[in-house]
């Protein structure tokens, strides 16, 4: 367990160090550029604040938690009180909101109906809804792995009417990922294609709540298929006890950014994320892809981490967010390398910092395991856990740097958060 500690700090860990970078012009960045966590001038936050970004998230996050299920009105109560009230924040007050989350919330609170606040049409294509959709990815990706466990098991202790145990769920990996790898795409059981399609449909009707249009929601969908690749490879992982290494050079050197491609990707990492487009994009086709041709470059993710940055917009329309995350996690072995680069591609820095660190912070995990982080312990499994937070200290300096997260506002209430959901997935079954 760990993975919504994992994928959330490491959400709010690239939120914060972007938020000094954003808007920001590249050139100003690769002379000066982010290195570590640095106060905000423009909203005068000190260092380790995160933003509209993590506070949406956490009010998703919060709804699931107390609700235990997608209640649209639920979230958008959860957004007003982020707005107007300063909950879910650092210090108490929001800032930085988006234009179109604020027009939604705010003809929602003239006329609450979640399935018409959203805006619709062209401009209704920026980031804010995929920003804050971890949390829901994570929530949607449990429910499908679990069904598609179901039918392996139903033979066995379900058929007969006995309990299950989830800690014995979360190391049955193979039997899904082993469908997926011989048909070419997911689990073809009903069981399986129904809970896929309720994922989908709730990503879209919570993205829609802001942003309702489908180039929108599918950034959403295809983060979603990437989420949920990434726990089906950690937890094959966590069966053959492989850990996660670091090597090579840290992302700068000299100051330099340095562009040598996929090579210097985690293989796993990118075989996980494009096992996860892959099974998006067939999802999509077979679905709802009009909006899908907006997301062709995304379709070899090895491929295009050879882009020139050059080619890499990091603005706040969906599309070019989404690419800039992705590209940057493929051009880097580690947490620290990729939202580095990340965050330094400037604009719309702390949204790319953040929807690139909620996926490199489920693969990477917590803290250095190089001294500087605290030491590794080996349960009595084998597996490589973490002393001190909620999370697991990642081997060989792979993960969220452990000064980061200490210079992080509000760690430990994030932390909370995410353990109770951590809790909540244990009890599931019994």
């Amino acid at each position: 367990m760990g993975y919504w500690t994992d994928a959330m700090l490491g959400m709010a860990v690239g939120d914060a160090l972007g938020l000094p970078a954003q808007f920001m012009d590249r050139e100003d960045l690769r002379a000066e550029p982010i290195m570590e966590m640095e106060p905000d001038s423009t909203f005068g936050v000190p260092a380790g604040s995160w933003s509209d970004d993590t506070s949406m998230a956490l009010a998703i996050l919060d709804s699931l938690r107390i609700r235990g299920c997608v209640d649209l009105d639920d979230i958008m109560q959860r957004f007003m009180s982020w707005v107007w009230e300063g909950a879910y924040t650092p210090f108490g007050q929001s800032f930085d909101e988006g234009q179109t989350c604020i027009r939604a919330i705010m003809e929602y609170a003239r006329r609450p109906d979640p399935h018409t606040c959203g805006r619709t049409g062209e401009h209704a294509n920026g980031n804010g809804s995929l920003m804050r959709t971890m949390p829901l990815c994570l929530w949607e990706a449990e429910r499908v792995l679990r069904v598609r466990e179901e039918p392996a098991a139903g033979s066995g202790q379900e058929a007969a009417g006995q309990e299950t145990d989830p800690a014995a769920d979360e190391k049955r990996p193979a039997g899904p990922a082993a469908r997926q790898e011989q048909d070419g795409g997911p689990a073809a059981e009903p069981a399986c294609e129904a809970a896929l399609a309720q994922a989908i449909e709730e990503i879209h009707t919570v993205s829609a709540l802001t942003h309702n249009h489908l180039r929108a929601q599918t950034a959403c969908g295809l983060y979603f298929f990437c989420v949920k690749a990434v726990l089906e490879a950690k937890a094959r992982m966590a069966e053959a006890r492989v850990q996660i290494t670091k090597t090579g050079a840290p992302f700068f050197e000299d100051g330099e950014i340095p562009a040598d491609g996929a090579k210097n990707a985690s293989t796993g990492l990118l075989e996980a994320l494009q096992r996860g487009l892959d099974e998006g994009f067939a999802w999509y086709e077979t679905h709802d892809g009009a909006e899908l041709s907006h997301y062709d470059r995304l379709r070899d993710l090895a491929a295009f981490a050879q882009t020139p940055e050059t080619e890499i917009r990091s603005s706040g329309y969906v599309v070019d967010t989404l690419e800039a995350a992705l590209w940057s996690i493929a051009r880097n072995r580690t947490y620290e390398g990729c939202v580095l680069r990340a965050v330094n591609l400037g604009d719309d820095a702390d949204t790319v910092g953040a929807v690139a660190g909620g996926l490199a912070g489920l693969w990477y995990g917590c803290g250095r395991g190089d001294g500087r982080g605290g030491g590794n312990v080996q349960d009595g499994k084998g597996r490589t856990t973490g002393s001190g937070s909620g999370c697991r200290k990642a081997p060989d300096g792979s993960g969220i740097p452990e000064e980061w997260l200490e210079a992080l506002q509000k760690r430990e209430w994030i932390e909370a958060f995410c353990e109770e959901m951590e809790k909540r997935d244990a009890r599931r079954g019994k």
